[in-house]
């Protein structure tokens, strides 16, 4: 998109100012026109989704059309903004008169790609001025140490392939340099690149600078320093807890929400929708290249503790700081870790009925060593996790045995979800990991008892028709709500019908496979009827799974999101009737 020069001279005058807004594209990074409605005195954190969808449909206090550029923060007070723009899903925030914004939308139908060879990696973006977002081409972006290099177009966009041998060690990342038009010299603008095939996104500014990027797995000793104090105790909310929060606000120290900072410290304020925001942390603090259920772990609990920061946020402008002071977020995104993402959409971590801060930290065995260990309390002892005197009670964790304590102790051991994601006898899935660390599969005490949210729900069922034979068969619509601002796309959905007092009936030849949209669905499965069904008045009950397993049927391996049982729904008529219904007497 093309904007004339006054606009440009407004536009860098607005960076360069601190209390201004711009709304942006999440994968292209352009300034985007945008409707924007205010409500005041709403507070995100009180809000759920079905709460949210009642706001935008009332007419709102404030309204403006934004333009695709920098405009100076509307003097609106503290509330709400629903901020809309074509092609782009809508957005929630969290604002406040004077703070310097930028909000950062998803496009409805993302360019990813596609077609990738299995040893590859695929790096694309955009190039773009810091100051005024517009692209710059012909700027030549490379990935160390293979030099491999791209030229960006007339709209900023590269896109460069390289084939990638194993990584010499682990973790082993990879870096990203920019040469811009008539630049003598190449810099560094990224370190942290995943070393692992598939493809990745980077918007890259002109302005970066090649600063070190902080891992929480990698973290050094004064940023473990940081976590060595566990987080406040959970408050109760007023929203049902297992709303996700829609968006988050992060500290960043630029408007372009690439240079991170540190706890209270941060200048300028980036609100991301949540997913976005998950899909930008997660390798940042997993590894791209480990196994899918290690990540999709990982994915719950970073969405768990940034979920938790929006109802207790660290400064009164934002939510969370960007760095590994709180959890790190990042520039660039990777395909695995945008995969575990699309697994566990909306899920987040609750505990006494409200959201848990869902700590981790990269080795919690509880053996002290030469490692930068920040937990003061080891004296659960080898093969164990823990840290009692906070509150967090010994776990038994096997394959961090003779592993030195590398963090702070408290909830999910990033390196062991690894281990027992790709156990050598019995890989572990994600739902399993979680609760490992968090509630010791259902025996743990103090804050080792937090549970997974149920992002689904089961809002009403019909069947059709309510009066079969033995052999027939009948439809059940179920009235579904994903709670995830993004479609769930392995669900499944379980019925079963039983006469009263007797055992249940199931159909999992027709467990059908759906993908549940964001909000309130309407969706079917066909149930048979066993030939032999006796006569009666029968319950059904009707459920919805995730395909943790992903075989499209519904296993012990699933997991439960919802369930709803239905009295006398379903009549099996006697066999007579059926002759009767066809005219013989």
């Amino acid at each position: 998109m093309r904007i004339g020069g006054a606009a440009l001279l407004l536009l860098a005058a607005g960076l360069a100012h601190g209390a201004n807004w711009v709304v942006r594209d999440v994968e292209s990074g352009a300034p985007i026109a945008a409707e924007i409605s205010f409500y005041a005195g709403a507070d995100l954190a009180s809000l759920g989704h079905a709460e949210l969808a009642a706001l935008s449909a009332r007419p709102p206090d404030r309204r403006l059309s934004a333009p695709a550029s920098a405009f100076a923060a509307p003097a609106w007070g503290e509330g709400l903004v629903r901020i809309e723009a074509e092609g782009h899903r809508p957005l929630f925030a969290k604002v406040a008169s004077g703070v310097g914004m930028t909000f950062w939308l998803d496009p409805l139908a993302p360019d990813w790609p596609t077609e990738l060879e299995s040893d590859a990696l695929v790096l694309f973006g955009h190039v773009r001025s810091g100051k005024t977002l517009q692209p710059i081409a012909g700027a030549r972006v490379r990935i160390e140490p293979f030099g491999v290099e791209a030229i960006s177009d007339e709209q900023g966009f590269y896109r460069l392939s390289t084939p990638l041998p194993p990584p010499p060690t682990e973790p082993a990342f990879l870096a990203i340099s920019l040469r811009l038009p008539g630049a003598a010299s190449w810099r560094v603008v990224e370190r942290s690149l995943p070393w692992a095939p598939g493809f990745a996104h980077r918007l890259i500014h002109d302005d970066e600078l090649a600063l070190r990027t902080l891992h929480r797995h990698l973290a050094l000793p004064e940023e473990l320093a940081a976590h060595s104090t566990p987080p406040p105790l959970e408050t109760r909310a007023p929203l049902g807890p297992d709303d996700p929060p829609g968006s988050i606000r992060v500290g960043f120290n630029d408007a372009n929400c690439t240079q991170s900072c540190c706890g209270t410290s941060c200048s300028h304020v980036c609100v991301f929708p949540l997913e976005t925001y998950v899909r930008r942390g997660i390798t940042h603090e997993w590894i791209a290249s480990w196994n899918q259920h290690a990540l999709r772990a990982g994915t719950v609990a970073y969405r768990g503790y940034g979920a938790w920061r929006v109802g207790t946020p660290i400064h009164q402008n934002y939510d969370i700081c960007s760095s590994a002071c709180c959890q790190v977020n990042g520039s660039t995104t990777h395909s695995n870790g945008i995969a575990a993402v699309a697994r566990t959409r909306g899920i987040i971590m609750l505990r006494n009925g409200a959201r848990f801060s869902a700590e981790y930290s990269a080795e919690n065995n509880c053996l002290l060593g030469s490692s930068s260990c920040s937990n003061n309390d080891l004296s659960c002892g080898n093969g164990y996790n823990g840290s009692p005197v906070n509150d967090w009670p010994c776990l038994a964790d096997p394959v961090g045995l003779n592993q030195a304590c590398f963090g702070h102790g408290r909830g999910m051991s990033q390196w062991g979800s690894q281990r027992w994601a790709s156990h050598a006898s019995t890989p572990r899935t994600w739902p399993w990991i979680v609760n490992h660390y968090y509630n010791a599969h259902g025996s743990g005490s103090g804050r080792r008892t937090a549970v997974m949210s149920k992002v689904l729900a089961i809002e009403g069922v019909t069947p059709s028709p309510a009066a079969v034979h033995p052999g027939q068969s009948f439809t059940i619509s179920v009235q579904a709500r994903n709670r995830a601002a993004e479609p769930h796309e392995r669900v499944l959905i379980g019925a079963s019908i039983r006469r009263s007092g007797g055992s249940w009936i199931s159909d999992p030849g027709n467990d059908a496979p759906v993908i549940l949209p964001s909000g309130l669905s309407s969706n079917q499965r066909v149930f048979q009827v066993p030939a032999g069904a006796a006569a009666g008045s029968y319950e059904l009950a009707v459920s919805l799974f995730l395909d943790i397993d992903e075989n499209q049927q519904i296993t012990s391996a699933d997991l439960l999101q919802a369930s709803l049982q239905q009295p006398a729904a379903i009549t099996v008529l006697p066999l007579s009737t059926e002759i009767f219904r066809d005219g013989f007497e």
